[in-house]
């Protein structure tokens, strides 16, 4: 996966505060500036919330290094369109009708975008698909399912051909993952070195004022994505 990365990234240095660098409690804290009155907000959060990706990690049986928090998993997709496209010469494919942030967080960030109609029963029109990734070579291809705004579950059998033909960067949007009886394909994550999982919080959990989306992928992308952050996200 790192080869897909855009170059440039790989000189960059993330964002680190003494506290990241830290391992354990402390009660006293002299490296940030902070006002040290107790009003439950002053103090800066664990910007790479290790706590909260623990408890994930045992609730998903998922490694904790594959895991990554931000603002939302729209956040997270506009993150993974910077970290693998370049602006006016890179390409992500859609499936079209999907959720409208792909085509969103392209734009902003002058990527281009292949659509593929689905077919009439909101199946993906697999020729189309993998002649379009054949010929256009798009760095990553949006997969949506249970889709929004559909509701509909994509075949598990096409999605794994989508992956295997694809030789950027799958991302597969499980948003409403826990309202579908198919099983998520988050427990193969390891099989797809080049597949990334996306959930949220908002959903079946309620907690859409939180903000909270998941990405689970290969630690090195986990890695790449905290390094693009900004602090305390």
């Amino acid at each position: 996966m790192k080869e897909l990365f855009r170059p440039y990234l790989h000189a960059i240095k993330g964002y680190s505060s003494a506290r990241d660098e830290f391992e354990g409690a402390a009660d006293i804290f002299l490296d940030a500036n902070e006002n040290p009155y107790d009003n439950g907000y002053n103090r800066y959060p664990d910007s790479r919330q290790k706590d909260l990706r623990k408890a994930i990690s045992v609730l998903k049986n998922i490694p904790f290094d594959q895991i990554y928090l931000s603002n939302g998993s729209d956040v997270i997709v506009d993150k993974l369109i910077r970290l693998f496209c370049e602006p006016a010469k890179d390409h992500i494919l859609i499936n079209t009708p999907t959720f409208g942030m792909y085509p969103i967080m392209a734009g902003v960030n002058n990527v281009g975008i292949i659509k593929i109609k689905k077919t009439p029963d909101f199946q993906l029109d697999m020729p189309l698909v993998l002649q379009a990734i054949e010929k256009q070579k798009p760095k990553i291809v949006f997969l949506c399912t249970p889709n929004n705004p559909v509701s509909n579950s994509l075949k598990q059998e096409d999605i794994l051909q989508i992956i295997d033909a694809n030789p950027g960067i799958t991302i597969l949007d499980e948003a409403y993952s826990d309202f579908k009886p198919e099983e998520s394909l988050l427990g193969s994550i390891d099989q797809y070195p080049r597949l990334a999982i996306l959930q949220t919080f908002s959903k079946s959990w309620a907690l859409a004022g939180l903000r909270l989306g998941v990405c689970y992928c290969p630690p090195i992308l986990v890695e790449y994505l905290y390094k693009i952050s900004t602090p305390y996200s």
